[in-house]
């Protein structure tokens, strides 16, 4: 019986440890401002939430990049993808 759970327990932390994609309609106004605010001009390509924070990815120079945010759109920290 012990061996069933093992597959569950696994497939349960690989999702919730996964990013989830969302729609830009699921974004907290203030994480939006807060994007625009620190790359005017620049447009999403994705949006994502990883535990609390909010990740937008976009280009910038050619290369794909990504930053995060809290909910109240304090900016957390930005990365190359």
């Amino acid at each position: 019986m012990k061996k069933n759970f093992l597959p569950a327990i696994i497939a349960v932390m690989l999702i919730t440890g996964c990013a989830q994609e969302l729609k830009e309609s699921d974004v907290p106004q203030a994480v939006k401002d807060a994007f625009n605010t620190k790359y005017p001009g620049t447009t999403v390509t994705k949006w994502e939430k990883e535990g609390e924070a909010y990740e937008a990815e976009y280009t910038a120079n050619g290369k794909e990049m990504g930053a995060e945010f809290k909910a109240d759109g304090t900016f957390i920290k930005e990365e190359e993808e």
